[in-house]
């Protein structure tokens, strides 16, 4: 899904802008794109740009995408072709990256949303059970829907109690690696 996002990022900065390198998977699974801008090498393109002449179109352009919160940052370098490079991008704090560059906007993106658990509404709840088992259940339900793999620990229950709720008994007849440990 996310791989399939980028690539429709990438198709959308065209023709103006072209992917440098691939993308770069940074510390707390942020995501980075560095276009530049396909004119950005030609002698006319600097005369013009000294000059102050025509719209000034950034030489780089940096994605930042963020799958925790469904988020795509824009940035342009604070510094024209002072770029943060790859290593930097990989390994280091946002912080320190967003020093180099100015932010342009952020949007939230739908794409990212679909079929995660941001989509499910009434996230991080607690149910007093049994009382509130139905809803439990709902909620639950929702989310293994999106759940390849369940890991539950049985250190302080039996893990007999997972018959009696039957969203558990439908997750092992789909496609979700079930780990009790």
């Amino acid at each position: 899904m996310l791989e399939n996002f980028i690539q429709d990022l990438i198709r959308k900065q065209r023709p103006y802008y072209l992917l440098q390198g691939n993308p770069i998977k940074g510390i707390d699974n942020q995501y980075w794109l560095v276009f530049k801008h396909c004119d950005a090498d030609k002698l006319l393109k600097t005369v013009v740009k000294f000059l102050g002449i025509g719209g000034k179109q950034a030489t780089y352009r940096i994605l930042r995408i963020d799958p925790k919160s469904a988020r795509v940052f824009d940035y342009i370098p604070i510094k024209d072709g002072n770029v943060p490079s790859t290593p930097l991008l990989r390994i280091s704090n946002l912080n320190v990256i967003q020093k180099f560059l100015h932010e342009e906007s952020v949007t939230t993106e739908k794409a990212l949303l679909s079929g995660s658990f941001l989509e499910i509404k009434g996230r991080l709840r607690r149910f007093n059970l049994p009382e509130q088992l139905d809803k439990y259940n709902a909620f639950i339900g929702s989310a293994l829907e999106r759940t390849q793999i369940y890991r539950r620990s049985t250190a302080y229950f039996d893990s007999g109690v997972l018959k009696l709720y039957p969203c558990f008994v439908t997750l092992g007849r789909g496609k979700v690696e079930i780990r009790v440990s």
